[in-house]
């Protein structure tokens, strides 16, 4: 279970996007791509948030681009999960359900949250 590598591609503010927890209007939104590398257990790949480059995730999309683990022929499409409560991805197949202990994934991804990098205006 390890994260190989991660690549930031950009990153870029959403200025006047946004609200915090409490519901105020915040700036501080940041849209970041790039590529995650790891390999994981069945209990997946533990993925805070600041391995996207973020201190809050609202939403990921993945693009996964490979997959490393022998699959069924019907497994035609790799699916990576983020499971935001414990802060875990994994990939798992359309033809299994199995998310086998130390497979390799390469992810391409496209997150939006928090970032103390993105000014905070008033």
């Amino acid at each position: 279970m390890a994260l190989t590598s991660t690549k930031i591609w950009f990153k870029s503010p959403l200025l006047g996007a946004g609200r915090d927890s409490t519901g105020r209007a915040v700036r501080n939104k940041t849209l970041v791509s790039g590529q995650l590398r790891f390999t994981y257990t069945t209990t997946g790949e533990p993925m805070t948030p600041d391995k996207f480059g973020l201190e809050t995730v609202d939403q990921v999309f993945f693009n996964p681009v490979s997959y490393n683990a022998v699959v069924p022929v019907a497994a035609t499409i790799l699916i990576a999960e983020y499971n935001r409560s414990t802060e875990t991805i994994q990939c798992v197949t359309t033809g299994t359900t199995e998310a086998g202990s130390g497979h390799a994934c390469i992810v391409n991804f496209l997150a939006i949250g928090d970032s103390g990098a993105a000014p905070e205006l008033t």
